[in-house]
Parts: structure tokens; sequence; C-alpha cells
């Protein structure tokens, strides 16, 4: 688990006025494999982060969604809706990789408009962050 503990860590380091969601006791006994940060109070943009259920494969998606008003309603009902709240989301770039401890990942899929192919050699963890995030 250090792997999606430093992920999440460098996320928030990486945009430093971001802020990861948090969802309500309700969910508390389910295991988490996903994750959802805001970068900015006043942007329409979501960093979604999925975790395979070994720990190494990951996907970090920058989901788009109409306005910022809808964003944040939709955030206002994450903690108790779950990720079900946030299925209106575009995905406008997704990167897919294996992540290497402590600070290196490989890139196994890419989509969208994305600056980084798929099968390159190792890359660190900011530079996928400056690749994923929105225009």
């Amino acid at each position: 688990m250090k792997s999606i503990e430093s992920l999440r860590t460098e996320i928030k380091a990486f945009y430093q006025t971001s802020k990861e969601l948090t969802l309500s006791e309700k969910f508390v006994k389910h295991r988490q494999f996903n994750y959802y940060f805001q970068i900015n109070t006043d942007t329409p943009y979501l960093l979604y982060l999925n975790m395979g259920e070994e720990g190494i494969r990951f996907t970090l998606k920058c989901l788009e969604f109409p306005d910022v008003s809808t964003l944040q309603m939709l955030i206002a009902n994450y903690p108790h809706l779950g990720s079900s709240s946030f299925n209106m989301g575009h995905p406008i770039k997704a990167v897919s990789f294996l992540y290497h401890f402590p600070n290196t990942i490989s890139i196994t899929e890419v989509r969208g408009n994305v600056a980084i192919e798929a099968g390159n050699t190792e890359i660190s963890i900011a530079e996928l962050l400056e690749v994923i995030a929105p225009n």
C-alpha cells in the first residue's frame, strides 16, 4: 500500500491548491480503489486515481465537468453517494501505468491529448502529473 500513499502524496504536493475528496463514514468498511482530487476550486476539473487490486497498476484521469458550479454540487454529494457522483465527468486525458517504488512509473496506455507515449522508459511521478494536467 506504499504505492497508493506515495501517489496521493505526490499529487497533493504537485497541485499545491488541490484537495483530496473524502467519503463519509458510511463507506469506511469498503476497501477504497478510487481517489478524487479537486485540482483548484475555480476550474471544472478533477483528477481521478484508480488503483488495481494488486496495488501496482494504476490509472490517472483528468475529468472535465460542464462548469465549476456543477462540479461543486457533485463534490458536495460525493461523501454520501460515492464515486457515482462523478459519472458525468468527461475524461480528457488518461494514463495507465505500473508503479515502481519509490518514485518511478512505466506507462502502459495513454488516452487523450497526453504528451507521452505508452511503452516509454520509466518516468517520474512529477512528469506524469505535468502531462495529465488540464491545459
